[in-house]
């Protein structure tokens, strides 16, 4: 009984860690100009502190235990900063978050179509031959670390509420531009 009580010590904090949803991480890009909202999941009743570019927002986890506060309206900024997100003993640091313009892009195939595969592609008119050889010139020489994308793979349930998904910010590099969305 002794080594059960022991061991309910140590998982319980586990229980009581404040989260954030998947599209909070390091390299995130926030909308400028509008309200950002920023949500995630706590122990019911605790309170999240949101604190981000010299804002401080607090909220109360609810009896589902979510919750949810906005940021006040930002600037544009590729000054990288830290979004800290505390709850009584536990915080996250976000690093590397910057302000700008968010696109949120749609679709089925079109959607998966990438920049490495159309610049791939042998082109059938002389009128597009000039810019296939432009994107291919552009994808090798990418170095554009404000300008990030994050691909959330095909997620289907109609069974459930998906509350997260695997995935990451990733800036334009050489290395990784060939696989960010052509139509997007």
């Amino acid at each position: 009984m002794r080594f059960v009580l022991l061991l309910l010590c140590f998982i319980t904090p586990a229980f009581s860690a404040v989260k954030v949803a998947s599209i909070f991480q390091d390299n995130a890009i926030l909308q400028r100009e509008a309200k950002v909202p920023i949500w995630g999941w706590g122990e019911k009743g605790s309170v999240v502190e949101v604190s981000f570019a010299g804002q401080s927002h607090s909220t109360e986890v609810d009896a589902q235990g979510k919750w949810m506060l906005h940021l006040d309206p930002l600037n544009a900024s590729e000054l990288a900063q830290e979004l800290i997100i505390k709850s009584g003993e536990s915080s996250l640091e976000l690093k590397n978050i910057l302000v700008g313009e968010v696109w949120l892009c749609g679709g089925q195939s079109n959607m998966e179509y990438t920049l490495g595969r159309l610049a791939s592609i042998k082109a059938k008119s002389s009128k597009v031959a000039p810019i296939v050889e432009v994107l291919k010139k552009e994808l090798s020489s990418a170095n554009d670390t404000g300008l990030r994308q994050i691909h959330v793979k095909r997620l289907v349930s109609t069974l459930e509420e998906k509350t997260s998904f695997e995935g990451s910010w990733v800036s334009a590099t050489k290395e990784s531009v060939g696989d960010f969305t052509a139509t997007g």
